[in-house]
């Protein structure tokens, strides 16, 4: 039996919490997995992973001081140990996890990176403090994952990545999100949307860089080119009240719908005619390879990496054009095959089956 301890900073519905769960449905009978979330922030996978018999354990967070973290991480270990993996998830904080776990002495520490930037600030603090995770990452990880290229080059440094690193790709269940049109009117009757309705649609965590409030400035043209248009935003966040806020500002309460935490992502995708990601930066996004399954024209921007393009189809969009330029590229954009894009998921390294075969192979090396 093989023991892994998974690192968390929360539970929530968010794509990295989404395909470290993903990652963990392994055989059993070879793997248990734990999953220790660093923070009070439980989040509604809890319940489903209870569901599953897993065991969450919650520790102090490295916010709460790096000497406490440790000491919980350790007292964490001896009580349910001993564990044969320390596997880390996110950016910078992996540099304190394998560091750590290299002071417990477990063997293999495996760095998991989700995103081409760590979203800090960049005064001489943040990079000071940039710089030394990396370095404890580079010393004290076994394993070097990321989602993509980008990610991987920005956590590990060209080098390291070309000679060790390892792409685990952020795979879906394709199957489940092939086009449903039946779905589709249900779901449009539900939310009271016309059936001539042009809609869009992003689905993210509430965070400064996931750039919703841009996203509803250039949505304010769009409703000037063509009021027959709505936006669905799925999530939530710390800047909610930030986001409600600008939607009536901008008088688009009739035509915004902020729809929160949802678990049922594949019939609001169906719901969608085209899919917008408008993010500063981004790894390759679980939402957005699911979004490609759902069969959704994606409008993307420039600065998320151009391996998200799996069906050939997305348009990227340079945030730097004006609201108006990019309102009116939004709009001439025209649906897909959907059950061609489909497809395309299905048969690419982005099918969860080969991503679980490759964690598992690494757990057995």
């Amino acid at each position: 039996m093989i023991r892994v301890l998974m690192i968390e900073s929360s539970l929530g519905i968010g794509g990295q919490e989404k395909i470290s769960i993903e990652l963990s449905q392994l055989d059993s009978d070879i793997v248990r997995t734990d999953f220790l979330v660093a923070g009070d922030d439980t989040g509604p996978f809890r319940e489903y992973l209870e569901e599953r018999h897993y065991r969450i354990i919650h520790i102090a967070s490295p916010r709460d001081g790096y000497l406490r973290y440790f000491f919980h991480l350790r007292k964490c270990v001896k009580e349910y140990g001993p564990y044969d993996i320390l596997y880390s998830n996110g950016v910078l904080n992996n540099g304190l996890n394998v560091f750590y776990g290299y002071l417990l002495r477990i063997p293999k520490r495996i760095s998991h990176c989700h995103s081409s930037n760590s979203g800090r600030d960049q005064g001489v603090i943040s990079k000071a403090y940039e710089w030394f995770m990396k370095l404890l990452i580079r010393r004290f990880a076994t394993m070097y994952l990321s989602c993509g290229e980008a990610a991987g080059v920005y956590l590990y440094g060209s080098k390291l990545y070309q000679a060790s690193g390892i792409e685990i790709p952020n795979g879906v269940e394709a199957d489940q999100l092939c086009f449903r049109p039946e779905i589709r009117e249900r779901y449009r009757e539900q939310l009271n949307i016309g059936s001539t309705t042009k809609v869009y649609g992003f689905v993210a965590r509430f965070s400064k860089e996931k750039n919703h409030i841009r996203l509803l400035k250039i949505f304010r043209k769009i409703r000037d080119l063509n009021q027959d248009s709505a936006l669905l935003l799925i999530g939530d966040g710390e800047l909610r009240r930030t986001i409600e806020d600008k939607v009536s500002e901008l008088g688009l309460g009739d035509s915004v719908l902020l729809l929160g935490c949802r678990d049922d992502i594949p019939g609001l995708l169906w719901a969608m005619d085209f899919f917008v990601l408008p993010s500063e930066f981004e790894g390759v996004p679980v939402s957005l390879i699911e979004a490609q399954a759902a069969g959704l024209k994606c409008i993307v921007s420039s600065n998320v990496s151009k391996e998200v393009d799996i069906t050939g189809s997305i348009c990227f969009f340079d945030l730097a054009e004006t609201d108006e330029t990019l309102a009116s590229l939004f709009e001439r954009q025209r649906s897909i095959d959907r059950v061609a894009a489909n497809k395309a998921i299905k048969e690419s390294k982005y099918c969860i089956e080969k991503s679980r075969k490759k964690i598992i192979d690494l757990y057995l090396s």
